[in-house]
């Protein structure tokens, strides 16, 4: 795989930008980011990578 601009950003339920976790030029491999939701309150929120042309958005959970 080819290295590209890698963006991870999360969003709530109505698909607004909560922020953005990672937006940087990276080479394939396996990365870790950590995420701070002491400002959020409970409920369903989105993460969204983006890495070159690949695209994946997946549901989470945050219950405190």
């Amino acid at each position: 795989l080819k290295p590209s601009i890698t963006k991870l950003a999360v969003h709530d339920a109505l698909g607004r930008e909560i922020g953005t976790l990672v937006n940087e030029y990276l080479k394939a491999g396996t990365y870790e980011s950590e995420f701070n939701a002491a400002k959020l309150t409970s409920g369903v929120y989105f993460y969204r990578i983006e890495a070159g042309a690949n695209i994946k958005t997946s549901k989470m959970m945050l219950i405190k």
